[in-house]
């Protein structure tokens, strides 16, 4: 948490600031700044990839139910409320279709006809 704030405040707050407001040692914010990433971090890494990876393939088209269906067919179960936080992370938004608006103009005629029926 500490870690995210000092990115976003770096020109504000330094780090002593920041672990002091939130009771934390330096020392402490330190060690948990040097540890590995924990296994579910480093698939997550893997996994967004991947999500990455279909979500070009589908030219920005595909959503996160259908990327969990493409993941499914590799082989790889997750969850969709999972690859929703992943694509979020990775700021990855789907094109939204434009609704349906004919392009050429109804004939006089046409319109004629149809005011009749009515």
């Amino acid at each position: 948490m500490i870690a995210t704030m000092k990115n976003d405040q770096d020109a504000r707050y330094s780090v002593v600031e920041l672990c002091l407001a939130l009771g934390v040692s330096r020392s402490g914010f330190y060690d948990h700044e040097q540890k590995p990433d924990c296994e579910r971090r480093r698939e997550d890494g893997v996994l967004a990839q991947k999500i990455s990876l279909l979500f070009l393939e589908g030219r920005r088209t595909y959503g996160s139910r259908r990327i969990q269906k493409g993941l499914l067919r590799e082989g790889i179960q997750c969850g969709k409320k999972r690859i929703v936080r992943l694509m979020r992370d990775q700021e990855l938004e789907v094109i939204q279709k434009r609704a349906f608006r004919p392009k050429t103009p109804l004939k006089a005629a046409t319109i004629n006809r149809l005011l009749q029926i009515a």
